[in-house]
């Protein structure tokens, strides 16, 4: 569902990239550390969709939140994220 969300990929390209990469990524439960890791990158990601959502292209919304956490840190939330990345454009 995810893929989908991109622009220009539909259900069966997703699908047919999933089955192409499946064996290629690991899958495990994280560990403690890299839960924190896990929580950054999901509050990083939430913050770039909701500004895809605003019409920035994929690259621009992961640029902009990606300059907000190295100008002001890691321990933002969505909001702070959001708004933060809004700043940068």
């Amino acid at each position: 569902a995810e893929l989908t969300a991109i622009k220009g990929i539909g259900r069966k390209t997703a699908e047919r990239l999933v089955l192409d990469l499946k064996d290629k990524i690991r899958v495990s439960a994280p560990a403690a550390g890299e839960a924190a890791l896990e929580a950054e990158l999901d509050a990083s990601e939430e913050a770039a969709k909701a500004l895809m959502k605003l019409g920035y292209a994929v690259p621009a919304a992961r640029q902009a939140v990606r300059k907000a956490v190295e100008k002001n840190g890691t321990d933002l939330s969505v909001g702070q994220l959001i708004r933060l990345a809004l700043k940068e454009r």
